[in-house]
């Protein structure tokens, strides 16, 4: 069943909201990100990039297609239902490299029980994102999730804190 059309063009606008640079440059200084996984020649944060979600053909290119072998990742994923999928691959990749991917602070929802299990770190932000694109402000809180490699079977819950990114 397709969305009405007024929800897809809601969910069409969502999926490519820019991350903020003052954002983006607190946690490249930090990460020193080579790769973006999730983005377009339009909102591109690093040099290399793979797009998200695929469209049509693109899958050779789609971040939720591709490994990122030894990279540093930064992932702004599209925030539609393809989230959990995204959070998926974050899992599965952090086996053999570093992400860090910005996410909506939904933690009453069932993909935030597999971020909790499988990322390393989680920092609540204290402010609003303020997405670049957008017309209306954030409804909600955002977090940044820290996927780094770990020991087989290592599921002890991530290290949390607060992080007022706008000090």
């Amino acid at each position: 069943m397709s969305a009405p059309g007024n929800l897809r063009a809601a969910e069409d606008t969502r999926s490519n909201w820019e991350t903020p640079a003052e954002l983006y440059a607190q946690l490249d200084s930090i990460f020193l990100f080579t790769l973006d996984a999730a983005a377009d020649e339009t909102n591109t944060k690093c040099s290399r990039y793979l797009s998200g979600p695929c469209k049509g053909d693109s899958c050779n290119t789609c971040g939720l297609h591709q490994t990122y072998w030894g990279d540093t990742v930064w992932c702004n994923p599209p925030y539609g239902r393809e989230i959990s999928d995204w959070v998926e691959k974050f899992a599965a990749e952090s086996a053999h490299s570093t992400i860090v991917a910005l996410l909506p602070a939904n933690t009453d929802t069932k993909w935030f029980s597999r971020v909790w299990w499988t990322a390393s770190e989680i920092w609540f932000l204290t402010r609003r994102v303020q997405f670049v694109g957008t017309t209306s402000s954030n409804p909600g809180g955002s977090m940044v999730a820290i996927y780094r490699p770990r020991p087989e079977g290592l599921s002890t819950g991530p290290v949390v804190r607060l992080w007022d990114w706008q000090k």
